[in-house]
């Protein structure tokens, strides 16, 4: 006995579908009868399953070509047996990327939609990432149509993350557990603009640049980062909470540097703040420049040193000076007192 596993309504789906099936009002084939099914569309597919008396199941075939024709040949004359023949239609699958997307970081991100419709049994839709991790994503349409083919809409939406930048994803449509392929299998790119606040920025001190001989204790060199899209502008402060006037006029500020090439003791206590800032917010971080006071680091100072130098160097010249000139006055006196005496001894003789 051949049985078609569906009602008289899964007949009118064919018949909907202008698909033209001999016999179509019977439901129970005797051995020898022939059923032939012509379609006029894709995606539809047959299941023979044998069942004995007892329950068990034996998959025959699974018939895809066009026209469907069971024959005698399955050897279905067994009246223990009854061979199902179970109709199946592959749904129309359509991707459908938004596009260009700009959005805020921390706001839902609708990236793609993907439909699978007109199937029977009902498809169910997954998306993948590169590294197969499964997102569920939206599901916006279930439905089952009077002619018993159902269709299901899903999208994919995420959390917008800078992690997002760069993914891919895949519309992955499960018929009856298996992936269906076609034009819409394959990762594809968002394109996505993520846009943030810029980060709280990070103050680091730069060696400054130095030339042959050149020494480092007056120059001062800052640098900040910070992210953020769209593209972040760098400011600067400088204050004192404990004055009310500052100079700052030797530092210069470049871009996200600020620097001085003379540090002087009035800076000691200045807060050098860095401003992040884009058309989302701003952000802001500060640092203390404490300069030390003692007699060490006064002395460590370019310019005092060179003094300091310069005056040892011409009391070593002054004393060297005086001692050169002692010694020389000493020899000519142990010159002269020598020679009187000479002198005088000899007159004694005579």
């Amino acid at each position: 006995m051949l049985k078609i596993l569906s009602s008289i309504t899964l007949c009118h789906v064919f018949l909907t579908k202008s698909v033209k099936a001999s016999n179509e009002k019977r439901l129970f084939y005797e051995s020898g009868d022939q059923l032939s099914i012509i379609c006029n569309f894709d995606g539809v597919y047959l299941d023979l399953r044998r069942v004995d008396e007892n329950g068990r199941e034996n998959t025959l075939l699974t018939i895809t070509q066009n026209p469907f024709i069971v024959e005698e040949g399955w050897n279905i004359d067994k009246k223990t047996e009854t061979t199902y023949v179970t109709i199946y239609i592959r749904p129309e699958i359509k991707l459908t990327s938004f596009g260009e997307i700009e959005i805020q970081e921390g706001s839902k991100a609708r990236i793609a939609t993907c439909s699978a419709e007109n199937s029977n049994p009902a498809a169910e839709i997954q998306w993948r990432d590169r590294n197969g991790k499964i997102f569920e994503g939206k599901v916006e349409n279930r439905s089952t149509a009077e002619n018993g083919l159902s269709s299901v809409k899903n999208t994919l939406e995420v959390d917008a993350s800078k992690s997002l930048l760069g993914a891919s994803f895949e519309c992955v449509v499960l018929h009856r557990s298996k992936a269906v392929s076609g034009a819409h299998s394959g990762q594809f790119s968002p394109a996505l603009k993520i846009t943030w606040k810029p980060t709280r920025p990070v103050i680091s001190e730069i060696a400054p640049l130095l030339e042959d001989g050149e020494e480092s204790a007056d120059k001062k060199s800052f640098e900040c980062s910070s992210s953020g899209s769209p593209e972040v502008d760098f400011s600067w402060r400088l204050f004192n909470p404990n004055k009310t006037a500052v100079d700052t006029s030797h530092w210069k500020v470049t871009g996200n540097r600020i620097s001085t090439e003379n540090v002087k003791l009035s800076d000691s206590g200045l807060n050098i703040e860095c401003i992040a800032q884009n058309s989302l917010g701003r952000a802001s971080s500060i640092t203390l420049l404490e300069i030390s006071t003692s007699w060490l680091a006064l002395i460590s100072s370019s310019r005092i040193t060179m003094v300091v130098i310069l005056i040892v160097s011409l009391t070593l010249l002054l004393c060297l000076t005086i001692l050169l000139f002692r010694c020389a006055k000493n020899h000519r006196t142990v010159v002269y007192k020598t020679g009187t005496q000479a002198a005088a001894g000899k007159e004694a003789q005579v």
